[in-house]
């Protein structure tokens, strides 16, 4: 999946031509994410994803993978972002937080830069938030943002790193969901992977205490509690379908 899934347009922040912008975060909500069924998020967000959203992993022929938050049964539609812009849920993935903003460089060197989609709702906006103060150094707001960004990155790779471990132990099975509604309609997905329990159960001691005291058991059972929130989606959709 790509990590540019929501931008447009985006350039790397330049202190010198960016000196006098502004920005306005949410100013049309987060209408941007209201098209995509599907979100990355990092292994630290589990405990609080597993409560209200499916985690599911999608793997590559490079033995490498993603967790997603399902956040929709059919295509481009977000059932989580409702017609205002306004997201209906309690917890919202640093996925979603961190744009229109993204870090842009070269991992073997670890130089990144900071990129903004000049695109986004808000870019420019008379009444918003500077990104740098009148002396050229980071506002408050942008500062903030770094934060969001270098954890960000941070997180993904060892979450990069756990779905590498599930997928070296087999633990991932291919997995699909078909949801009646009670107006009649069926919806598959597929195309993604779970935890198997038997697989995980049947692990060395030595197996499940490497998966314990790196944090990744913690992460599969918050996963195996989340899959029952596909029910909760479906709930959802029945709100927005038509009537029968």
């Amino acid at each position: 999946m790509s990590t540019l899934m929501f931008y447009k347009k985006p350039v790397t922040i330049d202190r010198v031509t960016h000196r006098d912008l502004r920005f306005k975060p949410l100013a049309k909500g987060y209408s941007y994410a209201a098209k995509t069924n599907s979100i990355p998020v990092v292994a630290v967000e589990f405990v609080d994803v597993c409560r209200e959203y499916p985690i599911v992993f999608v793997t590559d022929q490079h033995g490498g993978g993603v967790p997603l938050v399902l956040t929709g049964l059919r295509d481009s539609e977000n059932l989580f972002v409702n017609a205002e812009g306004h997201w209906d849920n309690t917890y919202v993935p640093a996925f979603v937080r961190r744009y229109p903003f993204i870090l842009q460089g070269d991992e073997d060197s670890e130089r990144f830069g900071v990129m903004i989609d000049e695109e986004a709702d808000g870019y420019g906006a008379q009444d918003g938030e500077r990104l740098f103060a009148e002396d050229g150094t980071e506002s408050e707001m942008l500062n903030g943002i770094l934060e969001l960004l270098n954890n960000f990155r941070t997180h993904t790779a060892q979450t990069t790193n756990m779905v590498k471990h599930f997928i070296e132990l087999d633990l991932l099975i291919p997995r699909m969901v078909s949801v009646n509604t009670k107006k009649g309609e069926t919806f598959t997905l597929d195309g993604f992977s779970v935890i198997n329990e038997e697989r995980m159960n049947a692990l060395t001691d030595a197996e499940l205490l490497s998966l314990a005291r790196n944090g990744h058991l913690a992460c599969i059972y918050a996963h195996l509690i989340s899959l029952p929130n596909i029910q909760k989606i479906a709930a959802r959709l029945e709100l927005v379908l038509p009537a029968a």
